[in-house]
């Protein structure tokens, strides 16, 4: 191969054709250092259809953005190494720009943590394929015929600077060698610090190469040492259990209890009252839980907070390990048949509960047209084949019957669904109580309904009030129902009324039944009993009915414990269940 004598001083070179051009010797170097400066704004400009924005989240942060620069750099020199070609080299890296902005248009909108490169199924599980649409992509296409263009151009001369093949293999060997350097180092720090994966609006590129490629290995987990000095703050306990009862869980997607909104006439609402009157009902909070794909069934499930998961915010199939403790794998481990019923596709949660332990996955191509009545049914066949087997079984399900908003000021359509909601719960009550076997029913909260144009209804009624303040308003619109009813009636070791999170379920659900629990859940319950802690978000916590925002001095210190304690759960050591 022709060895080039590198750096081109003269001012005209001959082309083979014979003619002459200018080639202006120090441009084409400069090029190689303002390209990455281009390309990251290219992603960042299509990832929020707009120049100005692309501009501002290119150099907001000059930490991240250095550290994107050098990452950039040091992938176009491998990539040069690899293909000699210019133009097949620099198309690689320009396609990976554009499916990394379009996975951050698909996502950052919905506050999530971008698109993971080696789980492409997240489109899938949010149904974001299903619901693209060609109009709000129109900028996005406009500018890849914008920029595309301006990025090859600057191919073009930046490759006028021409070197042998030698000095591109060490070049690019040293590249490599920096660039492995730098996300061993530098990037674990960014991947385990939840306030960076919060941003990912400042962070762009960075979180993306970081999300898919590198996060996975390098979390910094805890040691022994520092586990040992959290847990030894309370005696853990094992529980025998007197009885066994089967426990049936179902999610109720956006209700409230119609106690708190009075003004509103829901008579005949007999079972639904019935159910608030005769079961144990806790508040719940919902904050922060970015109601998108499986947060809220990892918290209730797992019983860990989403917002200290040491990957990312964002739980899914994709970043859940095969094992992860959880209500299926507990209490299938004490005999139960674990069985998740709920009407969606096998394929956007078969892996994911399969991880967790169930020892089963019921989806919406079993289910008939996957409405309620044939989950109810499904149920009723777990409940006899529990009897046939003498094994009690645990169901969870959702019962998707409410919207989250309900504008129109008479909210006629809000009281419809809870008549429906009503004889749904009748139903199932029906069911259980036919059993004649003992049977725990718990319902929780997805999420408040709105009622009302800018939650008119909430303020009419008292329920909030035009003095509170931001961060009231966001407790007691996030703040929903826990009910714990059985056909046994033997009551609850908490008292109505207590406020809990959605973390506290697996472990109010366990202690119900007298069941065994992991250490962590253990533990868990006791901080927040000591602590008077209430809620816990990535916003704010509640310690005594007094809130406290995430930069103050007791959200900090509560913080880091859970997320010592989750990192070492999620973790390969788990020292907390070895003990």
């Amino acid at each position: 191969m022709r060895k080039n004598i590198g750096y081109v001083k003269k001012t005209r070179l001959k082309t083979k054709t014979g003619r002459k051009r200018r080639i202006n010797g120090n441009l084409p170097k400069a090029l190689w250092f303002i390209y990455p400066v281009i390309y990251i704004f290219f992603i960042q400009s299509l990832s929020f259809a707009s120049l100005i924005k692309g501009f501002i989240n290119t150099l907001v942060n000059p930490y991240y953005f250095v550290l994107t620069y050098l990452l950039v750099v040091g992938f176009s020199f491998v990539l040069w190494l690899f293909f000699e070609n210019r133009w097949i080299s620099f198309s690689v890296l320009n396609g990976l720009g554009l499916i990394l902005a379009l996975g951050n248009r698909f996502t950052i909108p919905k506050g999530e943590t971008g698109l993971a490169i080696n789980n492409i199924g997240i489109f899938k599980e949010l149904g974001l394929i299903q619901s693209a649409s060609l109009i709000s992509f129109t900028p996005f296409i406009i500018m890849i015929l914008f920029f595309l263009p301006i990025l090859y151009l600057l191919i073009y001369f930046m490759y006028q600077w021409k070197q042998g093949l030698k000095y591109r293999q060490i070049a690019a060997i040293g590249s490599l060698l920096i660039f492995l350097f730098i996300s061993q180092l530098i990037i674990p720090l960014i991947s385990s610090s939840k306030n960076s994966l919060s941003n990912v609006d400042k962070l762009g590129v960075i979180l993306f190469f970081n999300n898919g490629v590198f996060s996975k290995n390098n979390i910094k987990y805890p040691d022994e040492i520092s586990v040992k000095e959290i847990i030894e703050k309370v005696d853990l306990k094992t529980n025998e259990p007197i009885t066994k009862p089967n426990i049936i869980m179902v999610q109720l997607t956006n209700f409230v209890d119609i106690s708190r909104i009075e003004s509103l006439d829901t008579d005949p609402l007999n079972n639904y009252h019935n159910t608030f009157n005769e079961a144990s009902t806790y508040s719940v909070d919902l904050s922060a839980k970015d109601n998108n794909n499986l947060n809220i069934e990892f918290e209730v499930l797992a019983g860990l907070p989403v917002e200290f998961h040491p990957n990312e915010l964002q739980v899914r199939a994709g970043n859940t390990s095969l094992g992860t403790i959880s209500l299926g794998s507990i209490l299938s481990e004490q005999g139960y048949a674990s069985e998740s019923i709920l009407p969606y596709s096998s394929d956007d949660r078969a892996e994911f509960y399969e991880k967790l332990g169930f020892d089963d996955y019921i989806g919406s191509e079993d289910l008939g047209d996957g409405a309620i009545k044939d989950i109810l049914a499904e149920i009723k066949v777990k409940l006899d084949k529990s009897v046939d087997t003498n094994k009690p079984v645990f169901i969870y399900t959702h019962f998707n019957l409410l919207q989250s908003n309900y504008e129109d000021v008479d909210t006629d359509q809000y009281i419809n669904d809870l008549k429906l909601l009503d004889a749904q719960i009748a139903d199932l009550k029906k069911t259980i109580l036919e059993s004649k076997e003992p049977t725990i029913l718990m319902f929780y909260s997805d999420e408040l309904p709105t009622l009302g144009i800018d939650n008119k209804i909430y303020y009419d009624s008292g329920y909030l009030k035009s003095t509170d303040s931001k961060l009231e308003i966001e407790k007691k619109l996030n703040t929903g129902d826990i009910l714990l009813w059985d056909n046994y009636n033997e009551g609850a070791s908490y008292q109505n009324g207590d406020t809990f999170d959605l973390c506290s379920i697996p472990f109010l659900l366990l202690n119900k039944c007298g069941l065994s629990m992991p250490n962590y859940l253990q533990y868990f319950q006791y901080l927040k009993d000591e602590e008077g802690l209430s809620r816990i978000s990535s916003d704010y916590l509640e310690i005594n009915k007094v809130i406290f925002a995430n930069n103050t001095n007791e959200y900090r210190n509560i913080s880091k414990e859970f997320s010592i304690v989750i990192k070492d759960v999620l973790g390969p050591y788990k020292y907390i269940e070895r003990n």
